[in-house]
């Protein structure tokens, strides 16, 4: 009997071969969990997202800015040559009605 009392009646050996046994396999199977699943989707995504972002980014630059400055300078273009036309002079707005005159009484004839 003291021996038996000795050793606590088998609970710790018990546990240990038990709790303790399934509490280690369990740690070890989510270490795998971690480092293979979750760590690669993990990963996975990381790439993905960059990925994404670089072809975001080559979309912006070629594409939007390349546009929208190519726009600008349309705009400014024509802002410069309608400011020519429009300067305010008489003289340049009757020398335009005289241009016009002489190419419709052209097709006209």
């Amino acid at each position: 009997m003291h021996t038996w009392f000795a050793r606590k009646y088998g609970i710790d050996e018990l546990y240990e071969k038990t709790v303790i046994a399934f509490n280690a396999w369990w740690a070890k199977v989510c270490a795998i969990l971690d480092e293979w699943v979750w760590g690669g989707a993990v990963m996975l995504v990381s790439y993905a997202v960059l990925g994404l972002s670089v072809l975001n980014r080559f979309f912006d630059e070629l594409v939007i800015n390349f546009g929208f400055d190519q726009g600008c300078d349309g705009v400014s273009c024509g802002g410069k040559l309608m400011s020519r036309l429009q300067d305010g002079r008489v003289q340049n707005y009757l020398r335009v009605i005289g241009v016009a005159l002489t190419i419709l009484m052209l097709i006209l004839i």
